[in-house]
């Protein structure tokens, strides 16, 4: 794993130890493009999954959803979040990648992404 996927690793599990208080099972949606979807690898060795077995090694229980869709961009991913992240999800995981870029898109990202913060703020789902 690379020094930024290990940083990213640490933060994702110091907000899930703080979630992880007494409660039903967490959920945490992973949302993104092909680093989220694990183009190019098994869907066990996407990171949502290495992350609900790492969790699940450390006693904490949750669910782990992959919603990673190759080549999607952030206003795809504003387009289907509301639909997509369930109700009572604890944790979202954004990794918008760079796709918009690519696409010709990038002035729309940042905008996108804090549309995104804003609307899972106002459900109390914690934005990664």
């Amino acid at each position: 794993m690379r020094a930024g996927g290990m940083i990213f690793a640490a933060a994702v599990l110091c907000a899930i130890a703080a979630l992880a208080q007494p409660q039903p099972r967490l959920t945490i949606f992973a949302l993104g493009a092909s680093n989220t979807e694990g183009c190019g690898v098994s869907a066990a060795e996407a990171y949502p999954a290495k992350l609900q077995a790492l969790l699940s090694t450390r006693g904490i229980d949750a669910a782990v959803i992959n919603a990673g869709i190759a080549g999607d961009t952030t206003g795809g991913m504003l387009a289907r979040l509301e639909r997509a992240v369930p109700a009572g999800t604890h944790l979202v995981i954004l990794q918008p990648g760079t796709n918009d870029e690519r696409m010709g898109l990038g002035a729309q990202r940042a905008e996108n992404i804090e549309r995104m913060r804003s609307w899972l703020g106002a459900r109390n789902t914690i934005p990664g």
